[in-house]
C-alpha cells in the first residue's frame, strides 16, 4: 500500500495485526516475496491494533471476517470505518471472502496472497480517492445491514 501511494502526500499507511506480536520482522516468505519485487523492505517490523491506531485512522482494511469482528469488538469506533480488503473487488462473487493469511505456509501461499493484494490495493486507493460507485455501494450498504443474511 505504501508503494501505491508513494506519490501522494497526504496518505499515512499504517500496517497491524489483531494477535501480532510487536518488534519482529516479517517472516523470511514474506521479505522474499516483496524483495523480488523491488520493494524497500527495511525497518518492517509486525505491529499489533491499538486503541490510538484505530482512532488515527480515516480507513481500516482487513484481510478476514475475523479481523472485523474482533476490531468492531473491542474498538466500536472502528465499525463505520472497518472494510474486508474482497469486498473491493470489482468481481461480486469474491466479495466477502476472506484474504488466507499465508504465515506458516509455504512461499507459493505468500505469492498467492501477494497476487490477491497487488489486485486489490487499486481499488483501495480508488475506494479512498472517489469511493467505488452507487453500485458497489448499494452492495456495501446491504452488506453492513444484513450481516447475518450473508452468513457472517
Amino acid at each position: 500500500m505504501r508503494h501505491a501511494v508513494r506519490d501522494y502526500e497526504d496518505y499515512v499507511i499504517g500496517s497491524a495485526g489483531t494477535k501480532s506480536v510487536p518488534g519482529f520482522s516479517p517472516t523470511p516468505e514474506a521479505l522474499t516475496v516483496l524483495q523480488t519485487r523491488k520493494y524497500d523492505t527495511s525497518g518492517l517490523e509486525t505491529n499489533r491494533v491499538s486503541g490510538g491506531m484505530v482512532a488515527r485512522a480515516d480507513y481500516i482494511f482487513v484481510m478476514g471476517d475475523v479481523h472485523l469482528k474482533s476490531l468492531v469488538n473491542k474498538y466500536p469506533s472502528a465499525a463505520d470505518k472497518t472494510y474486508l480488503l474482497s469486498d473491493l473487488s470489482e468481481d461480486p462473487t469474491d466479495r466477502g471472502k476472506d484474504i488466507p493469511d499465508p504465515h506458516e505456509q509455504p512461499l507459493r501461499a505468500y505469492l498467492e496472497v501477494y497476487e490477491l493484494l497487488d489486485h486489490l490495493i487499486p481499488r483501495v486507493v480508488t475506494f479512498v480517492e472517489n469511493g467505488l460507485g452507487e453500485e458497489w455501494d448499494e452492495w456495501y450498504e446491504f452488506y453492513r445491514e444484513n450481516d447475518q443474511a450473508l452468513g457472517r
